[in-house]
């Protein structure tokens, strides 16, 4: 079984991706594959600087992620971009990873998961969401980032509405990790679902 994880910036997706494996599933990052695929000499990194610039990359080669971040976060069109040219990367080392993993129960944890056309890949859906004030307050203290920052992140992202009608399961974390954790337990008994069997 797939089950696609997802979530906005701030609701606390990789806590929840935490508890998965703790639980035993195969744990599918699609933040480290995307880490992966841009790195220094790969095609994807030629094709985004082709797109973006050489100011996107440092005197050793290497993406400089938060420069390429200031560019597509101000500007949906170039947003639109970036996601055009990674996904099919990212798509692409997602199958092999999941066909040397098939037969176990995997998470595709992804910021992405509409975007991409993951979702359509999953047997559930399950996003987290949390409210407005929380996130920002989680952003700001996690990246070290001033609060006007946090919202043009948060802008260029999706609502809670969107991944609340898109989803097939949602669970609102506004609180504690304990408490997470006891909303996806209870899920998982809901649905009869073990990380560690297929």
């Amino acid at each position: 079984m797939i089950i696609g994880l997802t979530g906005a910036s701030g609701s606390g997706k990789s806590i929840a991706a935490a508890f998965f494996r703790e639980k035993g599933f195969f744990i599918m990052d699609f933040d480290k594959i995307s880490r992966e695929i841009s790195e220094n000499g790969s095609p994807c990194l030629k094709e985004l600087t082709e797109i973006f610039g050489d100011d996107i990359i440092d005197s050793e080669g290497n993406l400089k992620r938060k420069a390429l971040g200031d560019i597509v976060f101000k500007n949906p069109d170039k947003l639109k971009i970036l996601n055009e040219i990674t996904h099919k990367y990212i798509l692409k080392k997602a199958n092999i990873l999941k066909n040397q993993n098939s037969g176990k129960n995997i998470i595709y944890d992804a910021p992405l998961l509409f975007e991409a056309g993951l979702h359509r890949e999953c047997d559930i859906v399950l996003s987290i969401i949390t409210d407005l004030e929380t996130r920002i307050e989680r952003i700001t203290k996690r990246d070290g980032i001033s609060r006007d920052t946090a919202m043009g992140r948060i802008k260029s992202q999706k609502e809670n509405k969107y991944y609340i009608e898109n989803s097939d399961f949602y669970i609102e974390n506004s609180s504690t990790p304990d408490e997470l954790y006891k909303k996806l337990e209870k899920l998982l008994k809901e649905l009869n679902i073990h990380g560690d069997c297929s």
